[in-house]
């Protein structure tokens, strides 16, 4: 079993504090004056999204890969153990998302269309409008969809050399750098096809990939840590000089929201995947640790939590300040919330469904 990779628990956790300060959006409708502006600052908290699906790749090929390959775990026991981890909370926010979005009409939404792909978390494979499907209820959950897809191509990408799957990933880049430059963001799939889309995303996944496997094979690197300390504050400096050109420039969504970022979180996974520097040191700390942890039940309940703090707190008449503390407020109890579940369902559901399946392999 390798050693696992702390400072990925502390990246985890910055990077979803960056999403959930950009889902401050979900205060835009209130029009308070001077909302817009704070907003500005904060669109491009997407990046988040190519983080994880990057950092996703890399991490399942360095836990799983010799594992799968070697056949001491079999593909039916890796599709289990990762929907184990995922499901259960998923299930869990998404009754919540269905009871706080569709409040007294429980019965309307069972019987809408689409529910059925987002109970078994198929809401990002259909070519749909976001708005219409892949955001409906709780619209971050289709990122857990596009990771199960991920998992499937992962147990035959698995078996593939490092130069087939560059190639592989290269083709994809091809593909969707055509398509933007083709289609942009004329047709009503766009956002699904630019944004959504597990074959697209794919893309991020398979540069995990990649980027594992030469992590891997260059693993006697000497790991100077005056060398890797530079190197990471370099890669964080290149990451928010991403972010302020795309603040600050004309660049179109289509590009920002799937290509744009992939080179400044590539560049962050593959530094701190040597934790070898100070900040590496810091994000490696228990308490890092412990809210990386929790970062996959507080990116599902962080955008209900705002919602239901607009509903209910945000009252006429309101300012910039006291939006922001609300939203404050918002990640103070999302965190909260996180740290619950975490601990009532996310890991003790997890670790009995694991025993339940190694029993009854053993009979």
């Amino acid at each position: 079993m390798k050693e696992w990779i702390k400072s990925f628990d502390g990246l985890r956790f910055f990077f979803i504090l960056f999403l959930m300060f950009h889902h401050f959006d979900s205060f835009s409708d209130l029009g308070v004056n001077g909302w817009n502006e704070i907003m500005s600052w904060l669109k491009e908290g997407f990046v988040s999204v190519n983080f994880f699906f990057l950092l996703s790749g890399f991490v399942v090929q360095y836990a799983y890969k010799d594992r799968l390959l070697n056949k001491k775990t079999g593909s039916i026991e890796f599709l289990f153990n990762r929907l184990a981890h995922l499901y259960p909370t998923y299930l869990l926010f998404f009754v919540g998302a269905i009871a706080i979005y569709s409040r007294n009409q429980w019965l309307g939404a069972i019987q809408s269309s689409g529910f059925l792909l987002h109970l078994f978390a198929l809401q990002s494979w259909i070519p749909i409008a976001p708005q219409d499907l892949a955001f409906k209820w709780n619209g971050l959950a289709w990122a857990v969809s596009t990771e199960i897809f991920f998992y499937l191509a992962f147990i035959f990408l698995v078996f593939i050399p490092n130069r087939y799957l560059i190639a592989f990933a290269s083709s994809i880049f091809i593909i969707v750098s055509l398509q933007i430059s083709i289609i942009g963001g004329s047709s009503n799939l766009a956002g699904w096809f630019f944004y959504i889309s597990p074959f697209c995303r794919l893309l991020d996944f398979l540069i995990g990939m990649v980027l594992c496997n030469f992590v891997i094979n260059n693993k006697y690197v000497k790991k100077n840590r005056t060398i890797f300390s530079f190197l990471e504050l370099l890669s964080l400096v290149v990451l928010f000089a991403f972010v302020a050109v795309g603040r600050y420039s004309d660049i179109p969504w289509q590009w920002r929201w799937q290509i744009f970022y992939l080179i400044p979180c590539a560049i962050i996974v593959f530094v701190f995947s040597f934790n070898s520097g100070v900040i590496s040191e810091i994000l490696g700390k228990p308490y890092f640790s412990l809210l990386g942890k929790i970062s996959f039940p507080l990116y599902l309940c962080h955008q209900e939590v705002f919602y239901l703090i607009k509903i209910y707190l945000c009252k006429d008449p309101m300012t910039i300040d006291m939006l922001f503390i609300y939203g404050i407020i918002g990640i103070i109890l999302s965190i909260v919330i996180s740290f619950i579940v975490y601990y009532t369902v996310t890991k003790p559901v997890n670790m009995f469904l694991r025993r339940v399946y190694k029993g009854n392999k053993s009979h």
